[in-house]
């Protein structure tokens, strides 16, 4: 015989429930909302302002309690280069003042004006006696009364370009016949890695002021190959890519004249280093989206920054670099949390980064066009 539920001890069971329930809820509440209300209440604060909407800073790098680092970028925001020129390509900033190439031409669409932006007065000028010799005039950057670019071929080969701005005299660093070099400057500094040939390679560095290039290292041969430098007022760095695939880092100092990995014997695969003189930041691998983005302080272990970088720079104080369309910024002295340094509702493409001061495009409308330039000085100074 089948026995029949006793439906009383079933209520029974389910008011239990239903009353451990309400007790339940009843605390949540007075933790969440009455002990937060008198807690106001008692401290003289309005209790309904806990409750109103928040807007987060868009730049803030320091953490919460951390007044000190909160001076490094307060009042930091970005502006737009306001000119009428639709192109702005490769745009780079050095003491208020932004240079980049545009098109002024109404039959082509190549790049063969170099302007400069002074960022006080919003008001542009075209250098005069700039001479294209080829198709497009490619990575310019500026230091002080000197400005570089590149002249290239759309099909391989060109040249590299000074010009001084105070006489407006433009001159020839280096012709190439193959891939365009990354050119990197500071100060009258300029370095570069040229592939003359199948299996040859030359590392230069340049001096605008007394317009020498010395060779620094040449490399001939498949074992061993070498990747772009970069340059700072006291060193050059770059990766030597052995047979085995192991990239490690060379660096030679100006003031000893000596090409050594000292002080920066690092235990790690380097590639595409940056250097401010005394830090060093580079990814583990070829190909920065599958690596790490790494610091090394002074010769002290490496730190992990990020991972999937696609562009990054840095400065005597930060570490800028992009992800999925969005910049962020570590402290180099802090290394604290990596702060959105892009606004929430813009997405940015790294363009070029020199000293403390960024330029950056402005790509929200999803259409990769290089009309929207913005810029940003970081200050890392205390007052």
């Amino acid at each position: 015989m089948r026995t029949r539920p006793d439906r009383s001890a079933m209520r029974q069971i389910a008011k239990l429930i239903a009353l451990i329930g309400g007790i339940a809820a009843a605390v949540l509440v007075g933790i969440f909302f009455v002990y937060p209300f008198v807690c106001d209440l008692s401290a003289g604060v309005d209790p309904w302002a806990r409750y109103q909407p928040k807007v987060e800073a868009e730049y803030n790098l320091a953490q919460d309690g951390d007044e000190q680092a909160k001076q490094v970028i307060e009042d930091t925001s970005s502006q737009e280069i306001k000119c009428s020129y639709s192109i702005k390509n490769d745009p780079y900033m050095d003491n208020g003042r932004i240079i980049f190439t545009t098109d002024t031409s109404t039959t082509d669409d190549l790049l063969g004006t170099v302007v400069l932006y002074d960022t006080q007065t919003e008001t542009t000028t075209e250098l005069p006696g700039v001479q294209k010799k080829y198709d497009n005039l490619l990575m310019t950057q500026l230091s002080g009364n000197y400005a570089v670019w590149v002249d290239s071929l759309k099909d391989g080969g060109g040249r590299i370009v000074g010009y001084d701005l105070e006489t407006n005299e433009q001159f020839t660093i280096k012709e190439f016949g193959y891939a365009i070099p990354e050119i990197r400057i500071c100060g009258t500094y300029v370095v570069f890695m040229q592939i003359a040939g199948t299996d040859t390679q030359r590392l230069y560095l340049y001096d605008l002021k007394t317009r020498e290039n010395t060779t620094v290292k040449l490399y001939s041969g498949v074992d061993v190959v070498c990747g772009n430098a970069d340059v700072s007022a006291t060193d050059m760095v770059w990766s030597e890519y052995g047979a085995n695939g192991r990239a490690v880092l060379n660096r030679y100092d100006f003031a000893s004249g000596r090409l050594t990995t000292e002080p920066y014997r690092i235990d790690d695969w380097v590639f595409e280093p940056r250097t401010n003189g005394e830090a060093i930041l580079y990814t583990t691998t070829q190909q920065p989206l599958d690596g790490d983005l790494m610091l090394c302080r002074k010769g002290e272990t490496p730190v992990k920054i990020a991972s999937g970088v696609l562009d990054y720079d840095l400065s005597e104080d930060f570490v800028v670099y992009s992800v999925d369309q969005t910049l962020y910024v570590v402290s180099i002295d802090k290394l604290l949390k990596p702060e959105q340094l892009s606004s929430t509702a813009t997405r940015a493409t790294f363009a070029s980064m020199n000293g403390n001061e960024l330029c950056f495009y402005d790509v929200t409308d999803g259409l990769g066009r290089i009309e929207i330039v913005r810029y940003m000085t970081l200050d890392g100074k205390e007052e």
